[in-house]
């Protein structure tokens, strides 16, 4: 019978004049013919050592789904209820926080009201602790009946989520800690010691339908995903310490033995899709592996840890943040369409990175290395650490610069191009600057070593202690191509100003270097001696009055090529 059947025959029957009490009675007793098979298949039974205040009834929806009608609900709105066993199976399970006589539940079709809830109204967070050794399994739908209300499920022992789900609830929270109750009979937060949550193959699906939950969260002292976890707002929280449930955040850390490798582990089949998504592992040493896809559809992707990251492919619509405080950092692909930003101590490693916005990358231990197929952003580039660049097709930029500490690193471009818009291009190394066969473009050209002051007064200046294109004279018509001999043509081009600086050798063999600036001075070159290199300057190319005429110093104005050849 279907239950708008059901509730027809129910409204009949007061219509003849049947007392509430006597359906009430009805209705339940209905439900504890069926309780005794159900509730020990489901596992769900109640403390008996938990005093009235936290001890729920368990029965049954007359259709058979188990029905656990919470403990009356403090001044704070908090229905704090403890177990000894706490699981649920398919079809599910119903909290009941509906205080009237009668219902409609989504999984338990006509259920009576809570009588539990009579005098103080509904919960607005239903508290449910498992206090005894055992581990709680969650393989269905939990569902809060009548008024919305946040479901806690917390078990120091741990949780297995395989197929989980929640029904009429805003906030949903699984975790490790104890529960603690503020002063005002709130609920404080969690202290987290010990356990682990588990995603199962079957994963989470709290993101659409009746489902749908705002806010999901995890704090246990270690994550193990196994299963694809769908939702909105999901936050991780992975460590020993004091978790504030208001503002979601763990504010003290525990310095707690036995502590993993890894806080929060997703193996191949562990992905994580939502609006936003935020991931700390907090316990020092500690760090974060994902095996699989983040995406952050709507809003930003978060991750931090002290210990180790390594992921796989992250994005992040409003911007990606990664930070290792005292290890490395290392992902397959990071991407945003604002900006990404990533931090690491010891190290980090990137092997396609891409940001809309800006992409700032730096490591304390002055060790970068973005190997890609191409590293691109419509704005800046920020490295403050030494970098290595490695680009198999293009390093782009619309507009802004890339810009780097004084380093002993590299950028290399291999057959490739560097691009960037009206913003300029800086890149600072100590080490190389190597272009294979590529091409440096920009309405404005800066790559240093070292910026003095008067350097910094002056446009796109290019200093490193050694510059390197393997080429033969090239034209801006031409694309880069290798000649006879083998070598490989290249270009550096800009719109605007091109300064070159070298406290080394700058070794340019048959590049041409193009300002596309037709006012006086354009180029500018420091520390070139005139026997290593053949200077062919056009007709209406002039050298500066001012000029010193010395080995170590050219200096002309241009508007039109200048090839350099051996």
């Amino acid at each position: 019978m279907s239950s708008s059947n059901n509730l027809n025959c129910l409204t009949s029957v007061l219509s003849n004049r049947v007392t509430r009490s006597v359906l009430y009675a009805s209705v339940m007793s209905i439900s504890l013919l069926m309780q005794p098979i159900l509730v020990q298949a489901q596992g769900v039974t109640a403390d008996p050592n938990a005093g009235a205040n936290n001890t729920p009834t368990i029965g049954a929806a007359p259709n058979g789904v188990p029905l656990v009608d919470i403990a009356t609900p403090n001044g704070a709105g908090l229905s704090h209820n403890k177990y000894h066993d706490f699981n649920v199976a398919n079809p599910g399970l119903i909290l009941n926080n509906h205080n009237g006589e009668v219902g409609t539940s989504q999984l338990g079709g006509v259920v009576p009201g809570n009588p539990n809830l009579r005098q103080s109204g509904s919960a607005s967070v239903i508290l449910n602790e498992v206090t005894s050794g055992n581990r709680t399994a969650l393989e269905g739908p939990t569902e809060v009946f009548g008024r919305k209300a946040d479901v806690i499920i917390a078990n120091p022992n741990g949780i297995t989520c395989n197929g989980c789900g929640f029904i009429n609830t805003p906030r949903a929270t699984l975790t490790t800690g104890i529960p603690q109750i503020g002063l005002d009979g709130s609920l404080a937060g969690f202290d987290v010691r010990g356990g682990d949550v588990t995603i199962g193959e079957r994963g989470a699906n709290l993101a659409s339908g009746k489902g749908s939950v705002d806010i999901f969260d995890i704090v246990s002292r270690t994550l193990h995903l196994d299963g694809a976890v769908a939702g909105h707002d999901i936050g991780i929280t992975a460590g020993a310490g004091k978790f504030d449930y208001a503002s979601r955040e763990m504010k003290e850390l525990y310095d707690i033995a036995g502590k993993p490798e890894y806080a929060i582990d997703g193996s191949a089949l562990g992905a994580l899709q939502g609006d936003r998504i935020k991931l700390i592992a907090t316990e020092k040493g500690v760090g974060v592996r994902m095996r699989n896809d983040m995406a952050a559809n709507a809003g930003q992707l978060t991750l931090s840890a002290d210990g180790k990251i390594s992921i796989n492919n992250a994005s992040g619509r409003d911007g990606v943040k990664v930070a290792s405080r005292s290890k490395t950092v290392t992902a397959k692909k990071i991407t945003s369409k604002k900006n990404v930003d990533i931090k690491a101590n010891e190290g980090i490693t990137i092997e396609t990175i891409g940001a809309d916005g800006d992409l700032m990358v730096d490591s304390g231990a002055d060790n970068v290395g973005l190997a890609a197929a191409d590293i691109k952003t419509n704005s800046k580039i920020g490295i403050g650490s030494d970098v290595n660049l490695k680009a198999g097709n293009n390093i782009s930029l619309k507009s802004g610069f890339m810009a780097t500490k004084p380093s002993t690193g590299s950028v290399a471009s291999e057959s490739s191009t560097i691009k960037a818009g009206t913003g300029g291009f800086d890149i600072t190394v100590k080490g190389n600057t190597d272009l294979k066969g590529g091409i440096i473009n920009s309405d404005q050209l800066s790559t240093s070593s070292y910026k003095t002051s008067n350097a910094d007064k002056e446009p796109n200046q290019k200093q490193a202690d050694n510059i390197s294109t393997g080429a033969t004279p090239w034209s801006e018509t031409e694309s880069a191509k290798k000649d006879d001999t083998g070598n490989v043509s290249s270009s550096i081009s800009a719109g605007d100003d091109i300064k070159i600086k070298a406290t080394g050798d700058v070794n340019l063999k048959g590049a041409t270097i193009d300002s596309q600036k037709q006012t006086a001075p354009s180029t500018y070159w420091y520390g070139l001696k005139q026997a290593d290199v053949n200077v062919q300057i056009p007709k209406d190319v002039h050298q500066l009055d001012d000029a010193q005429p010395d080995e170590n110093k050219l200096t002309f104005e241009m508007d039109r090529h200048v090839s350099l050849t051996p």
